[in-house]
Formats: C-alpha cells, structure tokens, sequence
C-alpha cells in the first residue's frame, strides 16, 4: 500500500483495502510440484485470476499478473 498513489487510476478499484490479496496461507505440495504449479494451483482454489506465459526454451513460466494487477501498474519497478 505504500505505492497506491502510483497504482493505474483503472486498477485501484482492484486492490483491496488493507492491500492483501490472499492472507498467509499454509499450502501443501506433492514431490515434483513446482512453485508455478502450487500458485497456479492456489489462485485456481482462491478464485484469484493469474495470467502466464510459457517459455519453452527456458522451460519456465512468467507470471504475468495476478488479480488483474500486471507488470506496472504501480509504478516502473512493480510486477
């Protein structure tokens, strides 16, 4: 919440009030799960919207937003 005032005027009606989008939360995961795979899995459980991308040559998922908040939206160092 410390940078809501650099947040897009469209996107603020997306944070919630208090800034937290999911509280602390104790999750389990099985042998082989990757972080992508249990946030994926979360969000999915949570009914939060997450976009991504797969990159094939890297093997790797870029998590390009979540709740509706993408890459600067608050700002040129957020995302």
């Amino acid at each position: 919440m410390d940078n809501i005032d650099k947040c897009v005027e469209s996107k603020k009606a997306l944070v919630p009030e208090d800034g937290i989008i999911l509280p602390a939360t104790e999750v389990t995961f099985s042998d082989g799960e990757s972080v992508y795979d249990v946030l994926q899995r979360v969000c999915k459980a949570n009914k939060i919207h997450m976009e991504s991308s797969f990159t094939p040559v890297y093997n790797s998922a870029y998590i390009e937003g979540i709740h509706n908040l993408y890459e600067f939206d608050v700002g040129k160092l957020s995302g």
